[in-house]
């Protein structure tokens, strides 16, 4: 047993345990966690992307005692709902068909809520006039389509 542990018999040496860290185990799961965090991070941005056409309008600032729902719209039409104040700030992605029941659900008092719809410029008009439809058929009154200013201001 050459290179083993000395036993207790012929020197009178006692073995001594080994006082270093060994750190090798750490590292790899730190390097483990961050691989994982680092693909994860990307799918935790749930938010539809959304092109919003370019318009001369005016901005719209939201009154204070409103409820601020946000209706985005992307090019592959699917719609995503956020409530201003929710805890789930990126929003909830809705079936068409279930879009009137929850603006019912957000729009106790209709008088009251304000809905800002984010459409794709590339979206067909009568999708986003159906959803304009569904969303005032709840019975909001306070629909405004949400745009960005003109790049070029020669239009």
């Amino acid at each position: 047993m050459a290179g083993g542990v000395p036993s207790g018999g012929g020197g009178g040496r006692t073995p001594s345990a080994v006082s270093d860290i060994n750190i090798t185990p750490l590292v790899d799961v730190m390097l483990v966690l961050l691989i994982v965090f680092m693909v994860a991070a990307p799918m935790l941005d749930q938010g539809l992307d959304v092109n919003l056409p370019q318009t001369a309008a005016e901005p719209i600032e939201p009154p204070p005692d409103k409820i601020t729902i946000t209706v985005s719209v992307d090019k592959d039409q699917r719609i995503m709902v956020n409530k201003a104040g929710d805890d789930d700030a990126s929003g909830k992605l809705v079936p068409p068909t279930e879009l009137k029941n929850m603006m019912m659900s957000y729009a106790a008092n209709p008088a009251l809520v304000t809905v800002n719809v984010e459409a794709d410029a590339s979206l067909q008009y009568g999708y986003l006039a159906r959803v304009i439809s569904t969303i005032k058929s709840a019975k909001i009154k306070n629909v405004n389509l949400v745009t960005q200013p003109l790049q070029d201001q020669s239009m």
